[in-house]
């Protein structure tokens, strides 16, 4: 199947993070307490939660913008020439919370760290109203928009209402990958792809079984008014669950080397294949081999068109 996605224009909105991996080689134990000693080797520095989700995208061959809060810091300066370098439009605010890092210290290829950098400060009102007023004029010039939802401060009820109402007013489809444990915040939205351990907690709060997939996910979507809802499965490949059909897909068998940013290279990839005009099941089946790809490489990476097309 021979896939274009260079008429597609999507937006992607969400938490920024910087994704920071030092890799090195491990001899010996430390005196100072038991714990190993990395000698550093090389390091990587790369665009993760919604910028990885952009660079998926841009790495399939779609246009992409994306929205987001940074700091007025060296890592968010750092971010930003990452992203300008992958050719991703860029609307980034500059907050006044540091940038939200992630540092990882990998020795032998196994993580043995990760520091976390980040203040878990609200935005401001000024930088609110400076989002919506960028979200107004960004979302009718695209086909379709990606919520990315890192729980980091930016999708707040206010945000995620505004988007939802304001891409139904452009008649343009939201498809939200969920991190917040009340779902009031994502209804209406037109797709919501929680991974099983989210789908496990939302059915708790409604106390659903959340062994049944099928019943419990068609009560999730009936109450929070969602057009369709995917639940991926990990190993056991994904369950997409309309107002009247459900579908199992089962996973691409590979090799799992790491599957951090999984979910980024599934909403990305569905975002491609919708905006293209695939129907959903076509576009769940192509992003259930795209994530197939991924979970194959090292920290956060994303799937380029060539290797989604050869695995097509």
């Amino acid at each position: 199947m021979k896939l274009d996605f260079s008429s597609s224009r999507i937006l992607v909105i969400g938490d920024l993070i910087l994704d920071k991996y030092y890799h090195g080689s491990v001899s010996r134990i430390s005196p100072e307490a038991p714990v190993p000693v990395i000698l550093k080797q090389y390091e990587k520095t790369v665009p993760g939660g919604a910028g990885n989700v952009a660079n998926n995208i841009k790495k399939l061959g779609a246009a992409v913008s994306l929205v987001g809060i940074t700091g007025n810091d060296p890592n968010g300066w750092l971010l930003s020439s990452l992203l300008k370098e992958e050719g991703i439009e860029s609307n980034m605010i500059t907050g006044g919370n540091p940038t939200v890092t992630k540092i990882r210290i990998i020795g032998e290829h196994q993580q043995i760290c990760r520091l976390d950098v980040e203040k878990d400060i609200p935005p401001s009102q000024e930088e609110k109203n400076q989002l919506l007023e960028i979200l107004e004029t960004m979302i009718p010039r695209h086909d379709l928009v990606v919520v990315s939802d890192y729980d980091k401060g930016l999708i707040n009820m206010e945000t995620a209402s505004f988007i939802i109402k304001e891409s139904k007013k452009h008649d343009k489809q939201v498809i939200i990958d969920p991190k917040k444990k009340n779902w009031d915040i994502y209804a209406g939205a037109g797709l919501v792809t929680p991974n099983l351990k989210e789908f496990r907690e939302i059915c708790h709060r409604l106390q659903l079984d959340e062994e049944n997939l099928v019943e419990s996910g068609r009560a999730i979507r009936e109450k929070y008014q969602l057009n369709k809802l995917l639940i991926t499965l990990s190993d056991k490949g994904m369950m997409l669950i309309t107002e009247k059909e459900h579908f199992h897909i089962a996973t691409v068998k590979k090799e799992v080397f790491d599957v951090s940013g999984a979910g980024d290279t599934v909403i990305a990839t569905l975002a491609a294949c919708l905006s293209h005009g695939l129907d959903i099941k076509r576009a769940v089946e192509i992003s259930n081999i795209a994530a197939g790809i991924v979970v194959g490489k090292f920290g956060t990476a994303p799937v380029t068109f060539k290797e989604l097309q050869e695995a097509l």
